[in-house]
């Protein structure tokens, strides 16, 4: 298995999760779509996956939620065009992310949905 060059640098940092997003918002500031950047992403999470990398996958997965949309706001990756980021995948397309966080509802007391 052989990464692209850019993620195994990324990789061997002391702080993945930082330089693999500065990669992914260089990608997106270089005119990659977001959905183009996470099925990179993908990819490398496949690879390292199947290499029993776990650590570096879960690095992986950490920015590929940046992406998705599935962080606090503060974390999110944009692109320069706001209307297409976060970019959000349906969980059929993307086993890592779903459509939205969950509604409070979902975390409602028994005694709280019987009020409703």
């Amino acid at each position: 298995m052989t990464l692209d060059s850019r993620f195994e640098e990324a990789l061997s940092t002391d702080d993945r999760v930082g330089a693999l997003r500065r990669l992914a918002q260089n990608l997106l500031d270089h005119g990659h779509g977001p959905d183009g950047v996470l099925m990179e992403f993908e990819q490398v999470r496949r690879q390292l996956r199947d290499a029993a990398r776990e650590d570096e996958e879960d690095a992986i997965v950490d920015v590929m939620d940046f992406l998705s949309g599935w962080c606090s706001p503060h974390m999110r990756l944009v692109t320069n065009d706001a209307a297409e980021s976060p970019v959000l995948l349906s969980k059929s397309s993307h086993p890592n992310t779903v459509e939205s966080p969950p509604n409070s509802s979902t975390f409602a007391s028994p005694a709280d949905r019987t009020r409703s």
